[in-house]
């Protein structure tokens, strides 16, 4: 009975950051290329992760969609999505921020464009273990100017 309860929960927090692409969370697709190809989207970037684990940036005006998955053999799984509209001087930023004076790659942050280190607004962390977004402590959160 607990270990049911405690599924629903984490099955629950999938999908909490993916706005209307809710729907997304848990397909899976055979082919790679389904997995990137998102209606209306353009395909920015892609990043590796641990245990198998990739993120696709995909931007449609404003909105950047930043989707989790995890390859299991040729199975491409829809694991969290994040949507987030990005307006005047906020944009997203992965792969490139730093905790604490170590870089995490699993970190995503919504900072203000500046001539200096960008400071998170807000941040979401990917936990590795759970395979979901969560939300994260965006003070702690410093990411470079490139």
């Amino acid at each position: 009975m607990k270990i049911g309860f405690i599924l629903t929960i984490t099955l629950l927090a999938q999908g909490e950051f993916a706005g209307g692409h809710a729907s997304f969370v848990g397909k899976t697709f055979k082919d790679v290329k389904h997995c990137f190809v998102i209606d209306g989207f353009s395909h920015y970037q892609y990043m590796i992760l641990p245990d198998n684990l990739f993120v696709s940036w995909h931007c449609k005006d404003n909105l950047d969609l930043l989707v989790f998955s995890q390859v299991r053999g040729k199975d491409h799984t829809i694991l969290d999505l994040l949507e987030k509209q990005t307006v005047g001087e906020l944009e997203l930023k992965m792969g490139d921020c730093w905790v604490g004076g170590q870089k995490e790659l699993n970190v995503i942050a919504l900072v203000k464009v500046s001539d200096k280190d960008e400071i998170a607004i807000e941040a979401w962390l990917f936990d590795l273990h759970k395979k979901r977004l969560q939300e994260y402590d965006a003070t702690s959160v410093v990411c470079p100017n490139n």
